[in-house]
């Protein structure tokens, strides 16, 4: 995602990282916050931010309250962007 800083005064900013799985055998909770950036931004300056996600980062606490990744669809959610994939 790119980050810009559209106004008159320096400032900070939080890009946030939620995952959502849309199916699963237990419903974990909602949107999860999996990763964040904090970055400084100069009036008119631009930040390109790449956030990796890894296998652990799309599991849930199943129904034997142990981590479990199951195959399905996620949605990634970063500020207004949304996108969807399958994890097999």
């Amino acid at each position: 995602m790119t980050l810009t800083n559209a106004g008159k005064r320096a400032g900070k900013e939080v890009a946030q990282l939620y995952v959502t799985d849309l199916v699963a055998s237990v419903a974990p909770a909602g949107k999860r916050l999996r990763r964040f950036a904090k970055i400084y931004l100069q009036p008119g300056e631009s930040r390109t931010l790449n956030f990796k996600l890894r296998r652990e980062d799309l599991s849930f606490i199943g129904g034997d309250n142990k981590p479990v990744t199951e195959p399905g669809d996620f949605e990634v959610m970063i500020g207004g962007l949304k996108a969807k994939f399958t994890l097999k």
